[in-house]
């Protein structure tokens, strides 16, 4: 390899002797991992009935599809791509149909490849392996960010709604052994101390705190809490263009910093506000 070979992502360079990108991935790898996710696939199919049945046959192909389509997007950046990454889940699909997990979810490839490409595309320097930050996600979901960020040495808060029948990701807390912390995020003001984590990210969730004149509101804990960096994706249905062009327009009056992109994978909007 060569050791001269670098990559520039944002304001920050690796080079390969830092292990971050490499020329190319292992093809191979990703196509036995969807084998092997594909016989998995086939146990479920055998454990549903009728339509349910159905629904993940239709839904599977969409989502390994999606996965081979960033993996190859990785790859052409130059990123080196975790072999462990590339593994299935090891929960029995018994404890997926019990807690309801959607059928994206159940993919891990598809998880930990989204998050490791809006990682590499919105916020790079948490790839650099010669430094360490703290990150509170806030409704973590899949936790995929919790396993691309903490490879990358990082640590992460995960938080999850646990009130009531709990989350639907608790098969994939236990497996992790995570302590996620109980977060309703409608609740304020927010049980985080005062710029106790370096960055927060929620990735289309905010949406579903509460009604877009309340937004700003949960900005401004997130803005208490962090340190650093505060990136927030929307749900695409978040009150279409008008709607975002004006939660743009409201952070900038309190955020000069804040700058609007596009998720990587989605398409959705991304705010980016420097604190």
């Amino acid at each position: 390899m060569n050791k001269n070979h670098i990559l520039v992502l944002g304001d920050v360079t690796f080079s390969d002797e830092e292990n971050v990108m490499t020329a190319k991935n292992n093809i191979d790898i990703f196509e036995k991992y969807v084998a092997s996710e594909a016989d998995f696939h086939i146990e479920k199919i055998q454990k549903c009935e009728g339509d349910y049945s159905l629904f993940y046959s239709s839904r599977y192909n969409k989502w390994c599809k999606r996965s081979r389509e960033i993996w190859h997007r990785l790859d052409q950046l130059g990123i080196k791509i975790p072999d462990e990454f590339l593994k299935i889940y090891p929960i029995p699909f018994e404890e997926f149909l019990e807690s309801k997990i959607i059928m994206k979810y159940q993919v891990r490839g598809y998880n930990c490849l989204r998050e490791l490409l809006r990682t590499v595309v919105l916020i790079p320097e948490l790839l650099d392996p010669k430094k360490q930050y703290e990150i509170l996600e806030l409704s973590s979901g899949s936790c995929a960010n919790y396993e691309v960020l903490t490879h990358y040495n990082n640590t992460v808060q995960v938080t999850d709604y646990l009130d009531g029948r709990g989350s639907a990701y608790i098969p994939i807390h236990k497996w992790l052994d995570i302590d996620a912390m109980s977060f309703n995020g409608g609740e304020l003001p927010y049980k985080m101390d005062d710029k106790s984590y370096d960055y927060i990210v929620t990735y289309q969730a905010i949406d579903a705190y509460g009604p877009p004149r309340r937004w700003p509101r949960f900005v401004a804990e997130m803005a208490r809490i962090a340190r650093k960096k505060i990136v927030i994706i929307l749900n695409p249905h978040a009150g279409g263009v008008k709607k975002r062009e004006w939660f743009y327009n409201v952070l900038k009056e309190t955020y000069p910093s804040v700058e609007i992109g596009e998720c990587p994978d989605t398409g959705h909007a991304v705010y980016t506000i420097t604190v």
